[in-house]
């Protein structure tokens, strides 16, 4: 990883033609950024994101998102999120 690298992570929790896709019961969702170790949260995030689908409309404020996190250089990372 360069210095200064930045990290943009984004759930979008909203549905595609108005349908939620299964096993999903919900539109909240927690977004976990973690140090290389896999156990070092760096970053958590819980509804910073709008959820929509990919098409515009805003279904849900419930989606979450990580913006522009500055990382160190030399770490690595792991990314995860649960619904």
């Amino acid at each position: 990883m360069l210095p200064n690298s930045q990290i943009w992570a984004y759930v979008d929790t909203g549905t595609v033609h108005g349908i939620q896709n299964p096993p999903a019961t919900s539109r909240d969702s927690l977004l976990y950024l973690y140090a290389g170790d896999g156990t070092t949260l760096i970053e958590k995030d819980d509804d910073d994101g709008t959820g929509n689908g990919l098409d515009g409309t805003i279904e849900t404020p419930l989606s979450s998102a990580i913006a522009g996190r500055i990382l160190v250089a030399g770490a690595a990372t792991t990314c995860g999120w649960t619904n």
